[in-house]
């Protein structure tokens, strides 16, 4: 895919973290898709390692919804941020030539970790928690995203309307200060949100 793109490189492939580190640090790209499962040396290592090396290199990890842990390490491996693995492939240019030119990406399909404003920085600088703010209709539409369930998923478990999902979600996002359900998920992630109020 990325090979079809004009205005994309690829200066090289890796099949191993340890391999991966051999070719950055010989290539000097740009930017980094980096998977978080790696055989040998993990993606995180490798990354942290990369990030170490040359700070000017853009990280993005390739990641999955139930890979909690792992996404929570990328958050202080120097990675930029992680990408949804099923991420359309329009939405996934989009992405990558955006943080090419240090754009603030808002996307379903990415979670910024370190630039853009993430749980971690938020509580840095001291901004007030928003959870504390939240009904107890927003705590468990909350926990079901968290769970990775779709919209038209969270609307059948507690018997709404999609639009009235919608409307709770934006009001969460709005309260807990992120930008988009993954952000969101790295928030309840981070603030450890595993039951819904009650």
């Amino acid at each position: 895919m990325l090979e079809n793109e004009r205005d994309i490189s690829v200066v090289g492939e890796a099949d191993n973290g340890r391999e991966a580190v051999i070719r950055i640090e010989q290539s000097k790209p740009d930017i980094v898709l980096m998977d978080v499962n790696l055989i040998g040396l993990d993606g995180i290592t490798a990354a942290r390692l990369i990030h170490e090396k040359d700070p000017q290199i853009k990280i993005l990890m390739l990641s999955v919804l139930d890979e909690d842990d792992r996404i929570l390490n990328s958050m202080n491996s120097g990675a930029i941020g992680y990408i949804l693995k099923d991420a359309e492939q329009g939405e996934f240019l989009r992405i990558i030539r955006s943080i090419y030119k240090g754009d603030l990406v808002k996307s379903p399909y990415l979670a910024n970790l370190t630039l853009n404003g993430s749980s971690a920085t938020r509580k840095e600088r001291g901004e007030e928690d928003g959870e504390a703010n939240l009904t107890k209709r927003e705590r468990e539409v909350l926990y079901l995203l968290s769970q990775g369930k779709s919209n038209q998923e969270i609307a059948e478990k507690l018997c709404l309307s999609i639009e009235t999902v919608k409307s709770h979600l934006q009001k969460i996002y709005s309260k807990i200060n992120v930008r988009n359900r993954n952000e969101a998920i790295v928030y309840c992630l981070k603030m450890r949100a595993n039951k819904p109020a009650g």
